[in-house]
């Protein structure tokens, strides 16, 4: 199979790999959709002290596709099933997970190696955050769930109420994401950003403001999203 090997800052190589086999426990999925984080790029660019315990390795963590290959004592999911897989799994014992934590896991297993053909899912993310999809979720849109998730996290540390006014500076990809969660919750949503694209996604996803910040000095930006909201 093909697959895009990370090999430090700025080198990342296209390869021939074999195709890997599953072992206890783990699935193999063709890879339908892979899509790009920021961490990726950033990764890309200067490294990243957690993500790989060696080089040169797999590489892209957002992923969706077909269930190609399984283990014997996997049970809850077939070949040919429609997946999105998580690109972590929490090890359920430490401090943080203990007290429901999970994304401060101290033992949190990363998965890599979206851009390729295949990917071999191991256990821990087969047994806790792998996903059978709906039949009418396209794989590009299951491929944004990690990002969703976030969305989704943020919003609800947030503790937003219907009614409340939700100001989101940036109109980046999790940006767009946070002002379409933000409007489920029922809140007002205005969110600020630059690029004709993006704001009208923005609009798309019923933003209540949109605010192009376009050659805006700092003191100006916020300026125009207090005169907004009653200068709150």
């Amino acid at each position: 199979m093909l697959a895009a090997l990370f090999y430090g800052p700025m080198d990342v190589r296209l390869e021939e790999c074999p195709i890997p086999q599953p072992g206890h426990g783990e699935l193999l999925v063709k890879v339908a959709v892979a899509t790009t984080c920021g961490t990726d790029v950033k990764t890309f660019r200067r490294g990243h002290p957690l993500l790989f315990h060696h080089v040169p390795a797999g590489f892209g963590h957002e992923v969706a596709g077909i269930v190609a290959a399984i283990d014997k004592n996997v049970r809850q999911f077939r070949e040919g099933d429609a997946v999105v897989v998580a690109n972590s799994a929490p090890c359920q014992h430490c401090f943080y997970c203990r007290h429901g934590r999970y994304s401060l896991c101290e033992n949190l297993l990363f998965l890599n190696g979206a851009y390729a053909e295949y990917l071999l899912v191991p256990e821990p993310i087969v047994r806790q955050n792998l996903y059978i999809l709906p039949s009418n979720t396209s794989f590009v849109a299951a491929a944004l769930t990690e990002p969703l998730a976030c969305a989704f996290h943020g919003i609800e540390a947030s503790d937003i109420k219907p009614g409340d006014t939700v100001a989101i500076l940036g109109a980046g990809p999790l940006g767009l994401l946070l002002a379409a969660t933000a409007k489920l919750r029922g809140a007002r949503v205005m969110i600020t950003g630059r690029g004709t694209q993006r704001l009208a996604v923005a609009r798309h996803f019923r933003a209540d403001v949109v605010i192009d910040v376009s050659g805006l000095s700092s003191q100006e930006q916020v300026e125009a999203v207090r005169n907004k909201t009653e200068k709150q």
